[in-house]
Formats: C-alpha cells, structure tokens, sequence
C-alpha cells in the first residue's frame, strides 16, 4: 500500500484533474515494532497498517474515520506546496513524524521532529487533522476487537451561511465539511444503517444550497429527525473565517464559489484574510486572494496583512501580499511597518526582500 501510493502509480491512476490537487495523505509514525503508516485519500478512504505487516485497511467504510480522512486531505491543499517535492520516502527516526502529501503533479515531502510540530502554531492545523484520523481510528480499532461494529449516531449540522460539520457521538469534536465531502459520508453512513440526525441554522438560503442538496440527495433522502446544534462559529465570524484559521483551503473555495463574503468581519474586526495572514495560513490567504478578497484591508489597529507576514516571518505571504498591492511603507500599531516588524522578530528573509523594495523602517 505505502508502495502504491509513493511510487505515483495510485497519482497515475487517478485520472486527470488539476497537478496540484491533493488526491491523498500519508502520515507515518515510528513506534516500537518499526512505524506506523496512515493513508487518506480524497474519496474518504483511510486506511493503517505497520511496517512489520497488519493494520486496519478500510476504515473509509465508516462515517466517522472517512469524515477525518477527508478534513485531513482538505486541510494538507494548504500545506502541499510548503513541503518539497520528493522521490525518496525513508520510514522517519525516532521523535519524527513524516508526512507526504500526494498531487497529480508530485508528491510533497517532510520529515518534522515532533517536539518542533507540537510547538509551531503554523502547521497547528494539519497536526489537528492528524490526531483526529488517529484517534478515530484508534475508536474504531476498539469497536472492531470488541465486536461492536453496528450502527452509530451521526450529527449533521448546516450554518447560516452553508458551511457544514459531521459529529459522532461519543467523539466530541465536530468536523467540518465540504457539500461534496457531506455527500460522501452520508452515503457511508447509509451502508452501515446510521442514524442521521440534522440540524439545519435559518440562515441564508442561496449559501446552504449545496449542503442541503447534498443531504436531500443522499440515500436518506429527506428522512432526517432533527439534531442538535453541535457548532457555533467563534468570534462572531463565518465559516470562512474558521476556514482560514484551520487551513482548509477546500472549505474557502466553496464559500467563495457559493458567493460567501469576502470581507465580512468577525467581532474583533478580523476579516477571513486577515485571519489566514495572522495564522501564517499562506494557501488560504493565496485562494482568498485569488477570489477577490482585499489583500490591502487592515486591522482596527491599521495592521496590514503584510505585517502580520512579517510578524511570523512568511517570506510567501510576504511577496504575495505586496504583489496584490499592500503598500510595504503603510505604519501599523505604535507606527510600525512591517520592515521594523520583520527585523524585531529575527526574520532576516523577510527583511531582506523588504529592503530590496525601499520599503522603510
């Protein structure tokens, strides 16, 4: 399996489509008896097997790990081009954690020792999405030896503004969803005979569109009891807010495919690109600005996105934010640009690519 995947025959066979689409996730852990393999693929599949033979193979057939397969290959389109692109994949050392992202055009590589992912708040999101398909499947593993693999509640949630998260009891972090990845584990969820239950926010219609057509599409039809509302959006933003803090760049393109607003503010005066600039979220901010959204909007202090590159030292963001029109002598808080900014944090790339424009201190 880790063969199939790293030897770009599973790229191959995947089909055409876009050479940076993400088609799979592989995650790999060294334990004891060798290491630990982890695979998600972009229809939802996952699996896990160890280097010494055995695993789990399949555990896309159940809601719960196909939801976190999917959140973790929507999240890695964001970390995709921070990683090199490889064609040698040795098994990681001890305290390491290797991660290899899949694209038709490539496979993006990287070995990170684990004491510097726990503590980078950047990659914070793509390790969330990790722990969750472990956990998830560490569950599963029970319920398997147990013999207790019946159905299970699956609670499904709509907001206001379309975005929709999956929640399954016991687990108690709701994930969030693509309409086509909701599509998808609906129809799981009705091969294994689960209970979907669905709360829908009143809110706009026009956004909630594709969540509902991707529910009342699936195999349950519109044969829902209502859940509970399991998710609010923090701060008084948006679901695009929340995915640009996660780095979910699938969720920011459908918001802005369904004509989510761009500039909406949360209650601290963020907008989703600040947001994704602050977070160091560099593929986020790249597909919101993309999208249209105003790289030059600032902060209720006047911060500019390109401060808050220079704050964490994102030389990408750096270039892409002056390149969409932020002007690099704008002063910030305390009359700080985001030269000064980059040269107090150590940043000596950033600063230098910023004194290359004239750009003052």
């Amino acid at each position: 399996m880790r063969h199939l995947w790293l030897s770009g025959r599973a790229a191959a066979e995947a089909g055409p489509g876009e050479p940076d689409a993400v088609i799979a996730v592989l995650f790999e852990i060294p334990v004891r008896e060798g290491c630990v393999t982890f695979v998600a693929a972009e229809d939802g599949t996952a699996s896990m097997y160890t280097s010494r033979g055995g695993g789990i193979i399949g555990m896309g057939f159940h809601a719960s790990t196909a939801a976190a397969a999917l959140a973790l290959v929507g999240c890695a389109i964001n970390f995709a081009p921070h990683f090199p692109l490889a064609t040698d994949f040795p098994l990681p050392p001890r305290e390491h954690i290797a991660f290899h992202i899949v694209t038709r055009g490539g496979i993006h590589s990287t070995v990170i020792r684990e004491s510097f992912l726990a503590n980078n708040p950047r990659l914070a999101p793509l390790v969330a999405a990790k722990d969750q398909l472990v956990t998830r499947s560490r569950l599963l593993d029970e319920r398997r030896q147990s013999g207790n693999l019946g159905p299970q509640d699956l609670d499904v949630q709509v907001l206001p503004d379309g975005g929709a998260c999956v929640l399954i009891p016991p687990e108690p972090t709701p994930l969030s969803l693509t309409s086509s990845g909701l599509a998808r584990v609906l129809v799981i969820a009705h091969a294994n005979k689960d209970r979907v239950r669905v709360f829908v926010n009143p809110g706009d219609s026009r956004l909630q569109q594709n969540a509902l057509a991707a529910i009342h599409g699936s195999p349950h039809g519109t044969a829902y009891s209502e859940g509970r509302k399991i998710v609010s959006i923090r701060g008084g933003g948006t679901t695009l807010h929340d995915a640009a803090a996660a780095g979910r760049v699938d969720i920011a393109r459908e918001q802005m495919a369904i004509g989510a607003p761009l500039e909406a503010r949360d209650e601290n005066g963020y907008t989703p690109l600040l947001i994704a600039a602050l977070l160091g979220q560099t593929g986020v901010a790249r597909a919101l600005v993309t999208g249209g959204a105003d790289a030059r909007t600032r902060d209720i202090d006047g911060n500019t996105t390109l401060i808050y590159a220079a704050q964490i030292g994102d030389l990408g963001a750096a270039k892409l934010f002056v390149e969409s029109g932020v002007n690099p002598a704008h002063r910030g808080q305390n009359g700080l640009t985001a030269l000064k900014v980059a040269k107090q944090n150590g940043f000596a790339k950033v600063a230098d690519y910023l004194a290359s424009l004239g750009a003052p201190e």
